[in-house]
């Protein structure tokens, strides 16, 4: 995930960042911090962080922590793969910024 977030902060500049969450089926402390520093992230760089579809055992863990209110959560996936940014080096091929075609 790492590798994947810092290829994305040229092209999310001001933009949205949706971490699709729907093929999650364990998370531990670890990956919980690992989301906190992605919003932190985020924050920084005036972006803004949508988890979307998270499991019940996720949703469970964030409302516990407080996180829930702090987090935009969505219980369902958000598409919208025209405004959706191309990873470089992805299987999708070319990058692209939002807004540019």
């Amino acid at each position: 995930m790492d590798a994947t977030v810092a290829r994305l902060w040229d092209f999310l500049s001001g933009g949205h960042l949706v971490l699709d969450l729907s093929p999650m089926t364990f998370c531990d402390s670890s990956g919980l911090s690992r989301i906190i520093t992605v919003f932190h992230q985020c924050r920084e760089r005036g972006v803004n962080l949508l988890l979307a579809a998270p499991p019940p055992s996720l949703r469970r863990i964030l409302a516990l922590t407080g996180l829930d209110r702090v987090l935009q959560i969505r219980r369902r996936k958000v598409i919208d793969a025209r405004r959706s940014p191309q990873v470089p080096g992805s299987r999708r091929g070319t990058p692209s910024r939002p807004g540019s075609d």
